[in-house]
């Protein structure tokens, strides 16, 4: 904003907070002052009200006492209720109370079934619901009674006879009419279940009045109070309890009083205000106008010159025809124009010198493959290069200013980030870790930032480099390693099998040809198939340490899956709490391998995974096809394998099994049949929760009798 309209704005403001305060001060007087008069009337108006309705009270009283002590009333009622004393005793209390103002009467004689009412005045004052009525006090007593939907102002009597007369007066618009002298005020009498305003668009303002207050207290006022149709002055006067219905009810008298005089007077002084206020602000603006001016245009000119140095134009010189601190104030900047242009031209060669650097720096982190973060003392981060986010995005775009923990980063754990934290305050040098995710390996370095100022607060550098195809190489180098060395292992213990293994195989066949149970020429015919099963994986031992490979096999894979489970579950899941689970796809095209391999592969999973649960859980064996790939899956719930040994369970001779009960070669050999057959094994495991083996075999040509 310019000087100038800052200047007339000056001014303005001045003069508008006076008027404000001004204001706000002769309002809060006439406000206070008004509800002080407000006050007096209403409590004067009240007055009048109340000791009008209670003249009203008075007169039925006296009404009620007169008839009791009326002799004649006495003398009728004496000698029997027929109908001839009924028809003189109706017309005897009709004259007594014929210039009282009494609305009607009721008389009634339960006993004799007597009951008359009379209407004193021609109104549509109609009493239909006389069972209710019934005098509780032997002596003359007065009440409020609702009636229907009306309420009365009731005097009670009752005559030895058991004769009862009640006088009723409604409290109607009427009779509310009458209990005040000026049309600014309205009455009505209401209870917390009983709310008859007309001068309120809605009664629940009047409900909730009478139930936020302490029905106690005898009188209560309210002053200017919104009631929809305009602000009222209230009161309300207490006038005991409401009979007739389901329960007594606190009684009001309620007087409501317009305060339209004192905020219509109270709105006539605001505008007398507003416009004295308004003829001030106008006479301030002129004067502004004119001083406002002769401050601002050497101002101006001053900043003309500004906007032209800002353009790149140095060669500029103010007019200096003023006197004082204006004065100064220009040479002053004369003076700085003419060194600006030096200044500039050793500011430009600074910044082309910086930007050289800078540039440098970025190419050069942009350069490295791998990812780089770079954080302060409180581990903010303050550049990012585009590897680390390719690798790492994030649900924000702008990296510099985050904390480091908020990056949120399995590989940034919170010891690691503790280590940064000590190498920025220099309790630390250097760090290098390897850490691995599900399907990567990543090798994280940390070291300080060299800094010239060596006072300077420190800052670490992190290096995230994916090493995980050279972890891979490795593993695949280790493994064909440990497979080579067992090759020559296994030549020699295959021809060290193969002697007791034929003469096993011959005394089986020995004992077939002879006359043995039906029952064991069933085990018989189970332990030769099984040893001639070893007989062909001994030779496939040799073969495979051989390296030779024999014609290309294909096995059905769930034909072989159920004769491995079958074998498995036979003698052992019906005496244990063991159970095994085949869920089978059906229609699957044949493995390329052979099926001896497939069992021996199999068996060996479902065997290791019998004493993972140690007897006494869940072994799933599913199948399926997927890209023209055969899924086996073995999943157990056992013990799981610890993350520290889950790498070596593939080495040869490795065992966790105690007591020489494993010789650490079953997965060794099952490793070397997957990769003989081009297949794949992967291991998830859970220490605590079990483990998941996944066997992906190629698939060959669908079987003939599918």
């Amino acid at each position: 904003m310019k000087l100038y309209a800052r200047t007339l704005l000056f001014f303005l403001g001045v003069i508008g907070f006076q008027a404000l305060i001004t204001a706000s001060l002769i309002l809060g007087l006439v406000s206070r002052d008004n509800q002080t008069d407000a006050g007096e009337e209403l409590r004067e108006e009240s007055s009048q009200v109340y000791t009008a309705y209670n003249s009203w009270v008075r007169i039925l009283w006296r009404s009620a006492v007169y008839l009791k002590s009326d002799s004649v009333l006495e003398e009728l009622l004496s000698g029997g209720i027929n109908q001839l004393e009924k028809e003189l005793f109706q017309a005897e209390v009709t004259k007594l109370l014929h210039d009282t103002g009494i609305d009607s009467y009721l008389i009634q004689n339960k006993d004799s079934d007597w009951i008359s009412f009379v209407k004193l005045k021609d109104n549509d004052n109609q009493i239909h619901n006389f069972n209710s009525l019934t005098s509780e006090k032997d002596h003359p007593y007065i009440s409020l009674r609702l009636i229907g939907r009306n309420m009365y102002l009731t005097a009670t009597m009752q005559y030895k006879s058991g004769v009862e007369i009640f006088l009723f007066k409604q409290l109607n618009s009427d009779f509310f009419s009458h209990l005040t002298e000026t049309d600014r005020s309205q009455v009505l009498v209401s209870s917390d279940e009983t709310a008859i305003l007309k001068v309120a668009e809605n009664s629940e303002a009047i409900k909730k009045l009478l139930k936020s207050n302490d029905t106690s207290v005898p009188y209560l006022e309210f002053l200017s109070l919104d009631l929809g149709k305009g602000h009222y002055n209230i009161s309300l006067q207490n006038l005991g309890s409401l009979s007739g219905g389901v329960s007594e009810e606190a009684l009001y008298l309620m007087v409501f009083l317009s305060d339209a005089p004192y905020r219509s007077l109270q709105y006539s002084i605001g505008r007398i205000v507003l416009l004295v206020t308004s003829i001030t602000v106008l006479f301030t603006l002129i004067l502004g106008l004119f001083f406002s001016g002769r401050i601002t245009r050497p101002v101006n000119r001053l900043i003309a010159a500004m906007v032209s140095i800002r353009s790149g134009n140095f060669n500029i010189k103010v007019p200096v025809n003023t006197l004082g601190e204006v004065r100064t104030l220009l040479e002053g900047f004369n003076n700085m124009a003419r060194h600006l242009n030096h200044d500039r031209l050793t500011m430009d060669a600074n910044i082309r010198e910086i930007t050289f650097l800078k540039d440098y720096n970025d190419t050069i982190i942009q350069s490295l493959l791998a990812g780089i973060i770079i954080v302060n003392s409180e581990l903010i981060i303050e550049k990012v290069n585009d590897l680390f986010i390719k690798n790492f995005p994030q649900n924000f775009t702008e990296y510099a200013g985050k904390n480091l923990s908020s990056l949120n980063l399995p590989l940034l754990d919170v010891s690691t980030i503790e280590k940064a934290r000590k190498i920025t305050i220099r309790k630390e040098g250097e760090w290098s870790g390897i850490k691995r995710e599900k399907t990567k390996v990543w090798e994280i370095k940390l070291y300080p930032l060299m800094q010239i100022d060596r006072n300077a607060p420190g800052r670490c550098v992190i290096e995230l480099n994916d090493i995980s195809r050279k972890v891979e190489l490795e593993e695949k180098i280790l493994q064909a390693e440990k497979l080579s060395s067992l090759s020559f292992l296994t030549a020699g213990i295959a021809h060290e099998i193969n002697n007791p293994l034929s003469s096993i195989l011959s005394n089986v066949q020995n004992l077939q040809t002879g006359i043995v149970p039906e029952e064991s020429k069933i085990s018989l015919n189970w332990i030769e198939q099984e040893t001639q099963r070893i007989a062909r994986i001994v030779r496939e031992l040799l073969d495979f340490s051989r390296e030779t490979r024999a014609e290309e096999e294909i096995a059905d894979v769930n034909d072989c899956l159920e004769d491995i489970l079958r074998l498995t579950r036979y003698g052992r899941e019906p005496n244990t709490g063991l159970k095994i689970v085949f869920n089978k796809t059906e229609d699957l095209p044949r493995a390329l391998i052979s099926s001896d391999e497939l069992k021996q592969v199999v068996l060996n999973l479902v065997q290791n995974a019998v004493h993972a649960v140690d007897s006494r859980g869940i072994i799933t064996v599913t199948t399926s096809l997927k890209n023209n790939q055969i899924e086996i899956i073995v999943e157990d719930n056992g013990y799981g394998i610890a993350a520290d040994v889950l790498g070596q369970i593939f080495d040869p001779f490795y065992t966790t099994k105690t007591n020489g009960e494993g010789t650490g070669l079953g997965l060794s050999i099952v490793y070397g049949i997957m990769g003989k057959n081009k297949g794949r094994i992967d291991v998830k495991s859970q220490e605590g929760l079990g483990t998941t083996i996944t066997l992906t075999i190629p698939a060959g040509e669908i079987s003939s009798d599918e």
